[in-house]
Formats: C-alpha cells, sequence, structure tokens
C-alpha cells in the first residue's frame, strides 16, 4: 500500500528542512506522495535556501505536492497589490526575513529583484490534496454554514483556526493540517483531524514529518508514524496508534517554552483590486492520488 508523507509548517527553517529532506530520501519509495502544507517562507532566516530544496528534492521524487499556505497568500497578495498597506501586512508578518534571505530587504524594487523560480514555485502551490482516506490542507476545513470569523475573502483552507481545531465534524477523510502551533510539540490527533505544526521557526519547536497508511477503525483514532527534527538537529520518532503516542527511538523531548514574538497584526482581508493576476499567478487546483 502507499504511503503519504505530511510535512508541517516550515517557515525558514533550512537546518532543519535539510535533515528532514534527508530521512525522507532513505524513507519515501518511488510509489509514496509527499505533501508539504505550506508556509514555506517568512519568520525564519532561510526562506530562499527552504524553496531551493523543496525543489531540488521534487527533482528527485515527482510525487510531492506543495500546498499553499496563509504565508505564501499574504506574499501573493503583496507581490501582487500597488497599496502599501498590503505590502506592509505581509512584511509586518515575517515578509522582512524571506527578502533578507534573498539580501533585497529594504529595497523598494523588491518585485524585481526576486528569482523567476521562487515566483514559479509559489503561484504552483495546491489549495488542497486529496487521497483515499486522508485531506491535506494548510489550515482547515468546515462544513458549509458554519461561522469561520474569517473575512469574506480569506480562504477557509488557508486561514482558519479555533472553528476548525473546536470542530467534531466528522469529514469523509481524516483532515491532516498545519498552520496552528502545537505549543506541546506534539501531533494534536483527534478522530477527524491531526495537525503537525510544531513550530519550526520557533527556538525550541520541530519540524514534523508525518506518514499516514491507513485508519484503524477499532479505536476510532488516525494510525500515523511521525519523526521531528530538533534545534540540534537530531531526529526524535514515535509512532500514533492508540489514545496516545508510543515512543519508537529518540532522546527524551520537552514542551516548547513560551517565546516572546512580535504581535502579528490582524489576519488582514484583501484588498479591493488586490486580486489582480500576475504573469507569475494562477488559480491553483486541487490535488489528488
Amino acid at each position: 500500500m502507499s504511503r503519504v508523507y505530511a510535512i508541517g509548517d516550515i517557515h525558514g527553517a533550512g537546518d532543519k528542512l535539510k535533515v528532514a529532506l534527508s530521512q525522507l530520501s532513505e524513507r519515501v519509495r518511488p510509489y509514496d506522495t509527499v505533501v508539504f502544507l505550506g508556509d514555506y517562507i517568512d519568520r525564519g532566516p532561510d526562506s530562499a535556501g527552504v524553496v531551493e530544496q523543496l525543489l531540488r528534492f521534487k527533482k528527485k521524487h515527482r510525487s510531492t505536492v506543495f500546498l499553499r499556505g496563509n504565508h505564501e497568500d499574504l506574499f501573493m497578495d503583496a507581490y501582487m497589490s500597488t497599496d502599501s498597506g498590503t505590502e506592509m501586512q505581509w512584511l509586518m508578518n515575517g515578509g522582512q526575513t524571506t527578502l533578507a534571505s534573498f539580501k533585497i530587504q529594504g529595497r523598494p524594487d523588491w518585485r524585481r529583484r526576486l528569482p523567476r523560480w521562487f515566483l514559479e514555485f509559489i503561484s504552483d502551490t495546491a489549495m488542497e490534496h486529496l487521497s483515499e482516506r486522508y485531506h491535506f490542507v494548510h489550515a482547515g476545513i468546515l462544513p458549509p454554514g458554519v461561522d469561520t470569523g474569517l473575512e469574506p475573502d480569506q480562504d477557509v483552507r488557508l486561514w482558519i483556526r479555533e472553528p476548525f481545531i473546536n470542530s467534531n465534524f466528522s469529514h469523509s477523510r481524516v483532515v491532516v493540517f498545519g498552520h496552528t502551533v502545537m505549543r506541546d510539540g506534539k501531533p494534536l490527533v483527534h478522530p477527524n483531524k491531526v495537525g503537525i505544526d510544531t513550530g519550526a521557526c520557533i527556538p525550541g519547536g520541530r519540524l514534523t514529518v508525518a506518514c499516514f497508511n491507513y485508519l484503524r477503525s477499532r479505536v476510532n483514532m488516525p494510525q500515523f508514524d511521525y519523526f521531528q527534527v530538533l534545534d540540534n538537529g537530531s531526529v526524535y520518532e514515535q509512532e500514533f496508534y492508540q489514545e496516545e503516542p508510543v515512543m519508537v527511538a529518540g532522546p527524551q523531548v520537552t514542551p516548547i517554552p513560551p517565546q516572546p514574538q512580535p504581535q502579528p497584526l490582524p489576519e488582514p482581508a484583501r484588498q479591493p483590486g488586490a486580486l489582480k493576476r500576475s504573469p507569475f499567478f494562477w488559480q491553483p487546483k486541487t490535488q489528488q492520488s
């Protein structure tokens, strides 16, 4: 049976990604699918290097899917808009570190100086990926008619948080998502969802890679195993097959300590007219395996 590997938010954490991709290269079989859940850029120090690594990985493993995150969404709005407020929203939410990784921070002509391969990577990202039993998406999904708490132009799949986290609605597939950081460093596991953003760019945080095979119906919970890359480059492995995960191998891991974080701006609504099409960006499609 083919497997699907899912990788949580990276946010410019190039060193952890390098370890994770090395591990993946040893484990992934040709008929497995690898799904990255978005938020490759911003906040961490090496957004440029992260995208370069991901592009090299896909050349070796063609069954790789890159989903769009809300930070890619913020970047696209800033890139396509002439409104200074839209640009500032991205820059203040981590975009400055992305430009710094390309050595163009503070340049008013940053749009012209970004390499084409980076723009094409962002524009090619998909909104979701479906397998037989799993629905992979950046932030989450909700059934029709549920109040999302978002602005009308914000896509639920990129921006939703508490209404999805708190929902026990049983979808046709288990939803695998990132976006919301699990501060205890462990994946969030509910019968209807699995969250694997464990704060890769936060000091003490981890980059999580989960491998999904099937559901064990007798315990009514998703079954998967996962590994995490820690700050020191070591790899911590577990498998989840009951109500609690069981350790397979790896060092003792302590919860992610609270970190002083700059207050991000409120999740922004798109400005009127900000979604004019650019030569690089077009509507992504759902991918399915």
